[in-house]
This record gives C-alpha cells, sequence and structure tokens, in this order.
C-alpha cells in the first residue's frame, strides 16, 4: 500500500490592523525656555517677560508625536513616531496642526519601512488628540 501525501496547508496570517491614530501631545521635560531665550540683546526685555510667564506656569515646554496601534496576530504594538520636542504649548493650533501632518508623514515612512503601505493606515483627519 503506497503511502498517501500528505496535503501541506499554510496558515494564512491576516494583515495587521492598524488603528486608533493618536496627535499625542506631552510635557518636555528636557526642554529648557532660556537655551533660546536672550539670544538677542534688543528683544532682553520682551524675552524676560516670556520667561517670566513660563515660571508662573502660564505655558510649557512640549513634544508632539503620531502613534498607532497595530494588531498583529492577537498581540497589540503600539508605533510612535521620535517626535517633536521643546514646543511651547501656547504655539497655537494652526501651528499643532502643522506638526501632527509633519509627525503623521513620519509614521507613514515609518510603517511603509516594516510592510504596512499607507491605504492601511487612519487617515489623518481621523486622528485624536490628546494630552499626557
Amino acid at each position: 500500500m503506497a503511502a498517501k501525501k500528505r496535503a501541506k496547508t499554510r496558515r494564512q496570517s491576516a494583515a495587521p490592523r492598524v488603528e486608533n491614530l493618536e496627535f499625542v501631545v506631552e510635557a518636555d521635560e528636557d526642554a529648557n525656555p532660556e537655551d533660546y531665550l536672550f539670544q538677542d540683546p534688543e528683544y532682553r526685555e520682551q524675552d524676560q517677560e516670556r520667561l517670566d510667564a513660563f515660571n508662573r506656569g502660564d505655558w510649557r515646554m512640549v513634544g508632539v508625536r503620531a502613534e498607532v496601534e497595530i494588531t498583529i496576530a492577537g498581540t497589540v504594538q503600539t508605533i510612535r513616531t521620535p517626535g517633536v520636542w521643546a514646543v511651547e504649548s501656547d504655539s497655537g493650533q494652526s501651528y499643532f496642526n502643522d506638526l501632527g501632518t509633519q509627525e503623521y508623514a513620519e509614521l507613514l515612512a515609518i510603517l511603509a519601512e516594516i510592510g504596512i503601505p499607507k491605504n492601511r493606515v487612519p487617515k489623518a483627519s481621523t486622528g485624536r488628540w490628546v494630552e499626557r
């Protein structure tokens, strides 16, 4: 009796699921406004006012990054961009939107490097802004 050949079955892995796009604003504890203030003597008074406002807690230094969750075979991983740091927290929403666009492009590049095409990534407009 001849041995039966067994059909090889190959486990089909599902494509990674990419979800929960967030633009994260978090404290930048390493930044110091004195690193860039007081560079021009003509603005010394304005720079001092700005530093006083910082010391009162009127604004702070933050970083902005984009992140998503990727689910592969039931395991969830968070992928984050390196971020842009030493941003003044009172910079205005327009500037933060520009940083979000920049970080989203960086996130797409990172995901492409690990084989995830941009059509599998949530659109930037669906991302939510969070503070941590």
